[in-house]
């Protein structure tokens, strides 16, 4: 498209040309993006692999801001837990739960927060696909962390409040439903479609 056309946005004479110095619009290439196909869900429109990998990539980073505050406040009555009047009575069993507890909390952190950073290091490096893959990985194992410390906060819990044996038969039970929740049904849906 001419320049003096372009510029004075009359749409009409710059589909003709341009009067004023001869030039001629050359025909459009068809704009042919890439497209995924999605075998496992035929009803739903396609849409370009670049569109595709935004939505994926925003989708992760907004589920992560969900996930994160709930592990950094976790961490945060961990970390104050030791300076409790009751901490230095503890047994050796139950300062190695709390370790374990506050350890699995902090690896949830770093693997939650780990998209965050990798995508800041990789901006503009156009290999979105890989980082949507690898912080998916991230997150999961993040989740899966989150899970060790939620379960080991419970026995701890419990174990001080019930004893033993009610605290590992609710440790046991809360387990199963953060791995069938958290796991099991997501896993189950994807392979029936």
């Amino acid at each position: 498209m001419c320049f003096v056309s372009a510029r004075k946005r009359d749409t009409r004479r710059a589909a003709r040309g341009c009067g004023l110095c001869g030039n001629y619009p050359l025909p459009r290439a068809a704009a042919t993006p890439a497209v995924t196909a999605r075998p496992h869900n035929p009803g739903l429109v396609v849409e370009p692999d670049r569109d595709r990998l935004n939505r994926e990539l925003l989708e992760l980073l907004n589920e992560l801001r969900v996930a994160l505050p709930g592990v950094q406040v976790l961490v945060a009555f961990l970390l104050a837990i030791p300076f409790a009047r009751g901490f230095a009575t503890t047994t050796k069993f139950e300062r190695n739960l709390y370790f374990g507890a506050l350890a699995s909390a902090l690896v949830a952190t770093v693997l939650l927060m780990a998209p965050s950073a990798y995508h800041r290091v990789l901006f503009r490096h156009h290999e979105k696909e890989l980082l949507i893959r690898h912080a998916n990985r991230f997150a999961i194992a993040g989740i899966a962390a989150l899970g060790v410390s939620l379960a080991i906060n419970l026995y701890f819990v419990s174990q001080y409040v019930f004893g033993g044996g009610l605290a590992a038969i609710v440790t046991v039970a809360f387990v199963a439903l953060i791995a069938f929740l958290w796991f099991g049904l997501p896993v189950w849906i994807r392979l029936r479609q």
